[in-house]
This record gives structure tokens, C-alpha cells and sequence, in this order.
């Protein structure tokens, strides 16, 4: 069984695709996949890895098209629009390690400080923002290197150190 710990973001959903519930699969940038249909992939849903198996996977297409076990209809497939999408590290056929927004999902940290997990990856021209919410209030940090601490892969953390005050702009 694979393991989210063994997988790596891929994309987001897209929209649905038809009325049967399938729904394109919006890969990253200069990312080949190989899914297999016999492992599921991973949709974050509030922070959190939820395996989804695939009845059907339409590689060929561009966009990819996924059709999901328990997702029949349109209206079930539009909820899972803008997930992100991880998959099995094994079936990414890519020389890109990394990237920001393989940091969707990952906890933030400010020293000890629990920030919330990225939301999204917001690219605003000369840089890039981590958008997450603290307390029901979104927040935006720089994705500047001399802000980031550690950056643990494998616990999908991401531990900052912020200027004081920043958080409350």
C-alpha cells in the first residue's frame, strides 16, 4: 500500500469533465506522470491526506483526466475542485525535485510557533507568497530564503523565522 509519506504533489484538481464525475488533472509545470490505476493518489482536504483510488485514468489527454471510486456526478466532483493532488513518487517521470509549490500542504512553523499548513502559492510577480490562515484571518509571508529555517521534506514541515511584526500586517 503506498504511504503519503512516499508521495509528492503533482497538481490540482481541475474541473469536472463531463457529468459522470471525472475531473481534469492540472499537473505542474514540466511534470510527466505515470499513474497507476491500483494506487490511489492523494487529495489534501483541510490539511489533512485522503487516498482517492481511480476507477479510470486518462493520461493521454490534456489535461489528464481522472475518474474516482465513489465520485458519480458532477455536483460530488466540483467539491474536489482546486485540491491539491499528490502521487506516488514512483510514478512521477520528472528531473524537477523541487519546487514552492511542492510546499502546498506543509505545516508552517515560526520557532515553535504552529502557523498552519500552505493554502496556496501565490506567485506575485518578483516572488512568491505562502498563503495560509491563522485563526480564520489569511496571512501572507514572503518564500524568501533567508526566511526559511529547515525545510523537512519527509515530516512536511517548513519552519520559518519571521521578522516581528510580520504576521500582523
Amino acid at each position: 500500500m503506498v504511504r503519503f509519506d512516499d508521495c509528492r504533489l503533482i497538481g490540482r484538481i481541475g474541473k469536472p469533465h463531463g457529468h459522470a464525475g471525472a475531473v481534469k488533472l492540472e499537473l505542474l509545470p514540466d511534470l510527466e506522470t505515470d499513474l497507476n490505476i491500483d494506487e490511489p493518489v492523494f487529495l489534501l482536504i483541510e490539511g489533512k491526506p485522503v487516498p482517492f483510488f481511480m476507477e479510470e485514468c486518462n493520461e493521454a489527454a490534456n489535461p489528464p483526466i481522472l475518474h474516482f471510486e465513489d465520485i458519480s456526478d458532477m455536483e460530488s466532483a466540483k467539491t474536489l475542485q482546486g485540491l491539491p493532488v499528490y502521487a506516488p513518487k514512483s510514478a512521477i517521470e520528472s528531473d524537477k525535485e523541487w519546487s514552492a509549490s511542492t510546499l502546498l500542504g506543509f505545516q508552517t512553523f515560526d520557532g515553535d510557533t504552529a502557523l498552519g499548513p500552505v493554502l496556496e502559492i501565490i506567485d506575485a510577480g518578483l516572488q512568491q507568497l505562502l498563503r495560509f490562515e491563522i485563526d480564520g484571518r489569511e496571512v501572507l509571508v514572503p518564500l524568501q530564503d533567508e526566511l526559511i529555517e529547515d525545510f523537512d521534506e519527509a515530516n512536511r514541515e517548513l519552519h520559518l523565522r519571521l521578522p516581528d511584526g510580520l504576521l500582523d500586517i
